[in-house]
């Protein structure tokens, strides 16, 4: 069920960008010169996308949607998922930067790869963790993999000597921080 409700969120959140762009590419060219594109774009967005798609404005197409009565509810359960410390929770990449197994020198050597890290790199969130019997050193909350790769390419480059230990991972718990930043500025 996490995972059917995964992949659902990420349609929805894809049928969410569609939507935006909708209404301004349905207008006919005499209603481009007369109105203000800017003027017709959601507000917010807390806007319900399920409300935009369905609204019907003139000279503008309408979209029918057909669902179980329960989406609606499975994805504001999901935009309104947090972690313990109230951080949006999606599925993502990280760049792992240290992953090993004796038992105290890995605890040891993966603080020390963080704090080399955060010299450099400070604004970027740093996660070290253990899951037995690894130490592992993963840094970033990235949405896509490309991103999370130009990120792991400028640490190769930085720390040459642990290059052939970096790599980008998929994490099913990324924080969403572009969407925190939407959501605190619509709160305000």
């Amino acid at each position: 069920m996490k995972v059917f409700s995964k992949i659902v969120f990420g349609l929805l959140l894809s049928v969410g960008g569609l939507a935006v762009l909708a209404p301004a590419c349905a207008q006919t060219k005499n209603e481009k010169t007369a109105k203000n594109t800017a003027a017709n774009a959601p507000k917010s967005v807390n806007q319900d996308i399920f409300e935009t798609l369905s609204k019907k404005e003139a000279g503008q197409g309408s979209v029918a949607i057909s669902q179980h009565p329960n989406m609606k509810v499975l994805l504001e359960k999901k935009i309104n998922e947090t972690d313990a410390q109230g951080n949006v929770v999606i599925s993502g990449f990280r760049v792992q930067i240290y992953m090993g197994n004796k038992q105290k020198l890995s605890k040891s050597e993966a603080f020390e790869r963080e704090k080399l890290v955060k010299e450099k790199y400070k604004e970027l969130t740093s996660y070290v963790t253990f899951a037995s019997p690894f130490w592992r050193l993963r840094v970033g909350d990235f949405r896509n993999y490309a991103d999370a790769l130009v990120l792991a390419s400028s640490l190769k480059t930085d720390f040459p000597d642990f290059a052939s230990e970096i790599y980008v991972i998929k994490d099913d718990e990324v924080r969403d921080v572009e969407l925190e930043k939407e959501l605190k500025k619509a709160k305000k």
